[in-house]
Order: structure tokens, then C-alpha cells, then sequence
């Protein structure tokens, strides 16, 4: 059975239209850090970002399956969808920062190993900001997609696009 990361990625390709490749995120350089970042530090920041990112599934996920059930009456109405509030915002804004710390630490106050982690958790950051962010700007053209193609928008009860799931999947590995 395929885990929700992959089912995601297969709902994304269902949808018709042109594939354009979109370019990989690129990290935001900062000047080089000299403070160390102990590894305690470092363990915190991971399990902040697990439970940073489950708590945008907890948040995301109600909001979206509502969405979608009222989609069929009122597609139009689906662009009106927040998945992130400024609390959650701030959050993640607040994490990377301490992330890029540690990804721009100086060879002798952070292994290379802690640096390159760092440099994943930024990429997970931005990816499902990301991710949540397109959610609410375009739901309704998703669902006209999805819909025109003839899909469900809600298989098996789950959002076509279970992005909450996705991101339950990834914090697992983060806390």
C-alpha cells in the first residue's frame, strides 16, 4: 500500500494540464554563524519541527475536508480556505531562523552531519508552508480539475490532495 507522501504525489499527477518543472526551493544564505548549537539544542529543534508540522495537519485537516465537501455546491467559495493562521506562521518563520542558524554554523561550532539535518529541516519548512500555501490560493482550481477529470475529491473519505496526512507521515520522523 502506498504511504500518503506517495498517494499525494500520485493525485498530483492525476490532475490534467501541462507538467512545467518547478525549480527546487533555494536556501535564503545568511552570513556564517559562530555561535556552537549544542546537540541538546539540536534534538529540540527536531521535535519542535515534528510537532510544528503535525499541528498544521491538525489544523489543515478539518478546514480542508470541509472545503471539499461543500466543493460540489460552491466551488468558487474554496479560495476563501485557511489552513495557516499567524501563530502557526510566526512558528515556522521562528523555526527556520533557528534551522539556518545551525545550517550556516562554522565547521568548528556544529558537525557536518547537524549542519546538512539542518539543511532538511529547512527544506520540510519550506515545503509545507509551501504546500499549504498553494492549498489556499488554488483549492478551487484544483477542484475544477479534479472534478473535470472525473475524480472523487473525497476517496475513501480522505481529501484527494491528504496533504494533513502527508505531513502526520513526515513529523513522524522529526519527533
Amino acid at each position: 500500500m502506498p504511504t500518503a507522501l506517495q498517494q499525494l504525489l500520485n493525485a498530483a499527477r492525476s490532475l490534467p494540464g501541462e507538467r512545467d518543472p518547478v525549480p527546487p526551493p533555494i536556501l535564503h544564505p545568511c552570513a556564517l554563524e559562530d555561535q556552537p548549537v549544542s546537540i541538546d539544542e539540536q534534538a529540540l529543534l527536531c521535535r519542535d519541527l515534528g510537532v510544528l508540522l503535525r499541528d498544521l495537519a491538525d489544523r489543515s485537516e478539518p478546514a480542508l475536508t470541509n472545503a471539499l465537501v461543500h466543493a460540489t455546491q460552491a466551488w468558487d467559495q474554496a479560495d476563501a480556505l485557511t489552513l495557516m493562521d499567524d501563530g502557526l506562521r510566526e512558528r515556522a518563520s521562528t523555526l527556520m531562523r533557528k534551522w539556518r542558524v545551525v545550517a550556516n554554523a562554522r565547521s568548528g561550532c556544529v558537525e557536518t552531519q547537524a549542519r546538512a539535518r539542518a539543511v532538511e529541516a529547512l527544506l520540510v519548512l519550506e515545503t509545507a508552508v509551501a504546500l499549504l500555501e498553494l492549498l489556499e490560493r488554488r483549492l478551487a482550481a484544483l477542484i475544477r480539475l479534479r472534478l473535470g477529470a472525473g475524480g472523487d475529491l473525497l476517496p475513501q473519505g480522505r481529501p484527494f490532495l491528504d496533504i494533513p496526512a502527508a505531513l502526520c507521515q513526515v513529523a513522524r520522523g522529526w519527533t
